[in-house]
């Protein structure tokens, strides 16, 4: 499904691949495609099928770069690697949670054998990555989970921001209340046009106020 010039989702609730599946992005940067994100990995052919409705082939994709560890975003690392032979990228906090498959992934409170995958690049949340005629700046956010990690890139003038699920607290393994306050007002200087979330739709309509009010809750 199209969203913006050259970013689509390609899994989540309502696609055609699993309603476990946190969002999925495919970036197209040309003749390399980049996944935020793999899903669950309850139905990775799911996935391939929604790419081939954009016009995609899996045989293109480079790397998967997950936002966090947390088996619905990273489930689909492990097939679609095998798959494809593409590589896995991470913050260096949660190597091991997707090398191992430790409590970081949460995947037991929900009842849930993640793969252990084999990460091929530890971020450290201060680069940037080129994909084709993009270029991806990662910034590390941690507060839901230790490496939490948003990906943002410039496109048609306006900063589009991937954030997966670092604006929620929900008392799982690794959340750190201070450390998600300081990670919300670094994504308020950000000055993001838009936020692609982690489970719900784009926002597009005032994110710095969206975000603001997120750090009111917190605080």
């Amino acid at each position: 499904m199209k969203l913006f010039d050259d970013i689509y989702l390609v899994a989540g609730a309502e696609l055609d691949s699993d309603p476990g599946d946190a969002n999925t992005y495919l970036i197209d940067g040309g003749q390399k495609l980049v996944l935020i994100d793999s899903g669950g990995g309850y139905n990775v052919e799911g996935l391939y099928r929604e790419m081939g409705k954009d016009g995609f082939d899996k045989s293109h994709i480079d790397m998967i770069i997950n936002t966090h560890c947390h088996f619905d975003h990273t489930g689909g690392n492990y097939q679609i690697r095998k798959d494809t032979g593409c590589k896995t990228a991470i913050h260096e906090t949660e190597v091991e949670a997707i090398e191992k498959d430790t409590e970081l992934t949460v995947s037991d409170l929900w009842g849930h054998d993640l793969t252990p995958c084999p990460v091929d690049r530890e971020l450290k949340g201060n680069e940037e990555l080129a994909v084709g005629k993009h270029i991806l700046k990662l910034v590390h956010v941690p507060g839901h989970s230790p490496g939490s990690t948003v990906i943002t890139m410039e496109q048609a003038g306006k900063k589009m921001v991937f954030i997966g699920d670092c604006l929620a607290l929900l008392n799982l393994p690794g959340e750190s209340k201070s450390d998600l306050r300081s990670s919300l007002q670094k994504l308020i200087e950000m000055e993001p046009d838009v936020l692609l979330t982690g489970h719900e739709g784009p926002i597009v309509t005032n994110p710095k106020e969206f975000l603001k009010e997120h750090l009111d809750i917190v605080l």
